[in-house]
């Protein structure tokens, strides 16, 4: 959603989808966003929780997930929080 990339456009040996985040967001957080949310205006803040979110739902273990209830609850409190008026 973020990156705009899927684990199908990564080759065999080469790192999976949730390590190339994981490694750009570290060394650069501008090239694991997708140019459409740059271009829309995403601020730094807004990329960082939002691959921060997206790396904690990808690593914890599946019985562990959030709930759709949660997972909306959190998008809108950060959405909530990051609108500007």
């Amino acid at each position: 959603m973020i990156a705009n990339k899927q684990p199908k456009d990564f080759k065999q040996g080469e790192a999976s989808l949730i390590e190339w985040v994981k490694i750009h967001y570290q060394e650069n957080i501008w090239k694991a966003i997708d140019d459409t949310l740059r271009k829309a205006g995403i601020t730094h803040e807004q990329a960082n929780k939002g691959i921060r979110f997206g790396i904690m739902c990808a690593e914890i273990p599946t019985e562990h997930h959030f709930k759709m209830a949660q997972v909306y609850d959190i998008i809108t409190r950060f959405y909530e929080s990051t609108r500007i008026s």
